[in-house]
């Protein structure tokens, strides 16, 4: 499991969330990472008061077991945590199971981002409270 947020290392917190559902984390790779805001305006990911997790996946064989969302909700927690008000990801027409779970989690369309390789791109973003 490897994880993180502004760079500080979560695996053993994720690897905790992941354990406390009673999952076996043996043979899932989850990352997550909140990046930076120089990276992100470099990249132009998202604005700047936003945190941003770059990267989430679940391995094939783990998906449907809830453990995306759970990845996704730590990072959420510790972006909150080192003082972000917002959160944006990016999100594909390809990502089909990210997609519905960021609806579930209510993350808002903000825009359409330029295609790639003739692949649809959007970000979204969720306000933590």
């Amino acid at each position: 499991m490897a994880t993180h947020a502004r760079g500080h290392p979560l695996s053993g917190e994720a690897g905790r969330v992941l354990g406390d559902r009673g999952r076996r984390t043996r043979g899932t790779r989850g990352l997550g990472r909140v990046l930076p805001s120089r990276l992100r305006e470099r990249q132009g990911l998202s604005p700047k008061e936003w945190a941003a997790v770059r990267l989430l996946a679940v391995s094939p064989a783990n998906r449907g077991e809830g453990l995306g969302e759970a990845l996704m909700k730590e990072c959420l927690r510790r972006a909150g945590a080192n003082g972000a008000a917002e959160v944006g990801v990016q999100t594909s027409e390809l990502m089909v199971a990210a997609r519905p779970m960021y609806e579930r989690m209510e993350f808002v369309r903000r825009e359409e981002l330029p295609p790639m390789f003739g692949v649809r791109y959007w970000s979204l973003s969720l306000e933590l409270s």
